[in-house]
């Protein structure tokens, strides 16, 4: 469940911490989008806060009166050519706000109008992620 202001760039070449389980599949390198201009966080930050979400208390960057804690990306199905995928944003562990979208495999095409442009491109890292991993 990443921070709903990470915007991921790149899967990190050397992962912090091997075999656990990440929101996104992969770990990212990113930037930060909490304010007007994007921040580089540290690594250990991008690790914890970017990749995990729940930061408000651990990352200076989110307001404690945040109205989004993290977002949550599952795989609802599959066909030939895309993915059908449920987004959850969720505040304090509880479910706020649905998306549902698809997937659009041979173009890495996220079809969904209601996602910010960090979950956008969340939503593509963990779809790209998925396919990689689970190939069809």
């Amino acid at each position: 469940m990443p921070c709903p202001v990470f915007y991921p760039t790149i899967q990190v070449s050397e992962p912090t911490r091997t075999g656990g389980r990440l929101p996104l599949i992969n770990e990212y390198e990113g930037v930060c989008k909490a304010d007007t201009e994007p921040y580089t966080p540290d690594p250990d930050t991008l690790f914890r806060c970017c990749n995990h979400g729940y930061s408000r208390g651990a990352c200076s960057r989110i307001p404690l009166d945040a109205a989004q804690s993290s977002v949550r990306y599952s795989i609802l199905g599959r066909r030939d050519a895309s993915l059908q995928v449920m987004c959850v944003e969720e505040t304090n562990h509880e479910p706020q706000k649905w998306h549902r979208f698809e997937y659009v495999v041979e173009t890495a095409e996220v079809k969904c109008d209601s996602l910010t442009e960090c979950m956008r491109a969340q939503a593509a890292a963990f779809c790209l992620a998925y396919v990689r991993r689970f190939p069809s």
